[in-house]
């Protein structure tokens, strides 16, 4: 398996099937080997029932459903679990990532890098959420030397080696691109193009970004956090499968 396509879902009915046949489409045009894993973060609309629509004619669909909403970072932690490419693909689920600028990120792989990060020239906001992006970016620069001036971001291609060096934690607060840059060794940025947002609006704000910065700076800053935090790799966050997994698989 070459490419396993993560994408966290939450209350997306109206586009996840877009974004399916976009992917689907890509990979059929690379001929490359492929599964989409989607994690419903136990949505309120129809959103599970869609991905257990779409399982049923895409063989390469894994569905996941997480037992209680618990946040995008953890359901796409959690999701790498069930990942088996020799990289991961994170994907957000508006339809604003273009999969075609994974070409971009590949190239970067193809130089080195075990972990590449699209990010945009502007995230379309000038004001308050801006500057609360800034903040998450201040701290990574700051805490990891190993991004050498990079910047995180949710459209990321990890190779094998790093996402499966992931200890699965029981823990009240993971972001998984700290996770991540503790395992990887080069670590790079690429360009992508931003689409516009057709559906539903963003759920990151300046009050959000502050409270994401300060978690990040007691859970990951404080050197002794890290050895209280608990490993938990025998419970599980997941209670709805569909597709190629079965409520058996592991």
């Amino acid at each position: 398996m070459k490419f396993s396509v993560l994408i966290p879902v939450y209350n997306s009915e109206d586009s996840i099937s877009s974004l399916v046949a976009e992917i689907d489409n890509y990979f059929k045009s690379s001929c490359e080997s492929y599964e989409i894993v989607m994690v419903d973060d136990c949505s309120t609309d129809e959103s599970w029932n869609r991905i257990e629509e779409l399982s049923l004619d895409h063989p390469q669909i894994k569905g996941l459903r997480m037992d209680r909403n618990r946040g995008q970072q953890m359901a796409l932690y959690w999701g790498l679990k069930y990942c088996e490419g020799e990289f991961a693909v994170t994907i957000d689920d508006d339809l604003q990532h273009n999969i075609s600028d994974l070409d971009l990120l590949l190239e970067r792989a193809v130089r080195g890098a075990d972990l590449v990060f699209g990010i945009y020239d502007a995230y379309g906001s000038n004001g308050l959420r801006a500057k609360g992006s800034e903040l998450v970016g201040i701290f990574f620069k700051s805490k990891y030397p190993n991004l050498n001036g990079n910047r995180v971001s949710s459209y990321r291609l990890i190779h094998r080696s790093v996402y499966k060096s992931l200890i699965q934690r029981d823990a009240t607060f993971i972001y998984l691109s700290a996770e991540l840059l503790e395992f990887a060794k080069a670590v790079d940025n690429v360009k992508v193009n931003r689409r516009e947002r057709k559906f539903g609006q963003s759920g990151y704000t300046l009050k959000n970004c502050i409270e994401i910065t300060l978690k990040l700076i007691f859970y990951y800053g404080i050197p002794f956090m890290k050895r209280l935090r608990k490993v938990n790799v025998n419970e599980t966050c997941v209670d709805g499968w569909c597709g190629k997994l079965s409520n058996q698989w592991d």
